[in-house]
């Protein structure tokens, strides 16, 4: 095998143009990915500072020599970072999502000038299956903002809390009065409440198994002052003026410290007993806030690994199948759909023959 040799660089200090073709020849023919390309070898943009990073870079990966050592040590001309290419978005959040990235957005590299994040190329690679994007959800504490996000991009709104859902009807009333308001349907699917759940054979044995462990959590591992829960500008003033209440709340009472379990039952922080027992709570929780989607947490506190796992596999089998009917009338357009049975990869479909058969 015969041994490129260039020489690196000019009496200039710049990269010698022979040396640079080459690297671009060879980043180039070892970047092919099935008809995606995993490296960019044409920049949109020349900085010799950037130029000189990516080729000594590819040259790192592809001879396993060091990367970059005195190109790195060079000043920048920017503050931090490097040279950017502005683009068209405004920042990485909410509202500022980037506007040529929705529906229509390309497979090929993009650079990103986001308020925090600079970056000259992204290639998101490999893609996702689903097109234009898999279902979104969006967790949220309470915030209008985030549930008007939610219905303008018909995102799944997700709401987390550890107060239980007899707390949470009023929030979950705004987020509904809000979506009507802005002209979205009624689908409960289009929102999400988290559950904490304990489940055993019987009540009793619920509460014999599962106390140490909701104790722990709820008495020991909540000591949450209010006034950082709930710090000036945690929500917006809009949320503030709808008299919107996060789940910490203004008072120690809320997050359930210093409470029993019959306490702690009766007033929804867990769904605890039997399958049949939760089974009739999660129905009432999914009428009385009017979600679609039910995320049980059935690991809290301390709980083993045995418990946690007997406990989802009673949900699973005896609870989940029972529960299916509610809201079947509606589309469910957040639930990740699979792939058609003609479409989808057959276990050991990517062995060579030979290496599969037996020796």
């Amino acid at each position: 095998m015969q041994k490129r040799s260039f020489q690196r660089r000019d009496a200039t200090g710049h990269l010698d143009p022979k040396y640079a073709a080459d690297l671009r020849l060879r980043s180039t023919q070892g970047a092919q990915r099935d008809g995606d390309v995993a490296f960019v070898a044409h920049p949109r943009s020349r900085d010799p500072l950037a130029e000189a990073l990516g080729e000594e870079f590819v040259e790192a990966a592809t001879t396993g020599g060091d990367a970059g050592t005195e190109t790195l040590n060079q000043d920048v001309p920017e503050e931090e970072g490097g040279p950017f290419v502005v683009t068209s978005a405004r920042t990485e959040f909410a509202r500022g999502s980037d506007p040529s990235n929705p529906e229509g957005a390309t497979r090929e590299p993009f650079p990103w000038n986001g308020t925090y994040t600079k970056l000259r190329y992204v290639n998101v690679w490999p893609r996702p299956i689903q097109q234009p994007h898999p279902p979104v959800w969006i967790p949220g504490l309470g915030s209008i903002e985030t549930w008007d996000f939610c219905a303008e991009h018909d995102y799944n709104y997700s709401y987390l809390s550890f107060s239980g859902y007899k707390r949470a009807r009023n929030m979950m009333n705004g987020y509904w009065e809000r979506r009507a308001a802005l002209g979205a349907d009624d689908n409960p699917h289009s929102a999400a409440f988290f559950q904490q759940v304990c489940i055993s054979e019987t009540d009793a044995e619920c509460e014999k198994q599962w106390w140490p462990h909701v104790d722990y959590f709820f008495n020991k591992c909540l000591h949450l002052y209010p006034g950082t829960s709930e710090a000036p500008g945690y929500r917006s003033e809009a949320s503030l003026r709808a008299g919107i209440v996060a789940q910490f709340g203004n008072t120690t009472q809320n997050m359930g410290i210093d409470k029993t379990w019959k306490q702690l039952v009766n007033e929804g922080y867990i769904l605890a007993g039997s399958a049949e027992t939760v089974r009739q709570q999660i129905e009432e929780l999914g009428k009385t806030l009017r979600v679609g989607h039910v995320l049980l947490g059935c690991q809290i506190g301390s709980a083993p690994a045995e418990l946690v796992n007997r406990a989802t596999k009673l949900a699973g089998e005896q609870i989940l199948p029972k529960l299916r009917h509610l809201y079947s009338d509606y589309e469910d357009r957040w639930w990740p759909r699979a792939l058609p049975a003609s479409r989808r990869a057959k276990a050991g479909a990517h062995i060579p023959a030979s290496a599969a058969a037996p020796r």
